[in-house]
């Protein structure tokens, strides 16, 4: 009998500043490029909604820590 051990859980990763301002903006439902939607998506941060773009929980939780900086 063979017991596995789990897998690290790889860290996040960081946002740029740009990224960051982004991420706010489909916070607040202000207009962003494309390009940073794609992005924030690829990271897992938003998701496409309605016609539109809303925060995941990763990226309610990314909003939050950026803000108490």
């Amino acid at each position: 009998m063979s017991l596995k051990v789990p897998r690290p859980t790889p860290k996040s990763q960081t946002l740029t500043d740009g990224e960051n301002i982004a991420l706010r903006n489909v916070a607040s439902g202000a207009p962003v490029q494309i390009q940073l939607c794609r992005r924030l998506e690829k990271l897992g941060t938003i998701e496409a909604s309605g016609g539109g773009w809303i925060l995941t929980p990763d990226g309610h939780i990314r909003l939050m820590l950026n803000a108490a900086r």
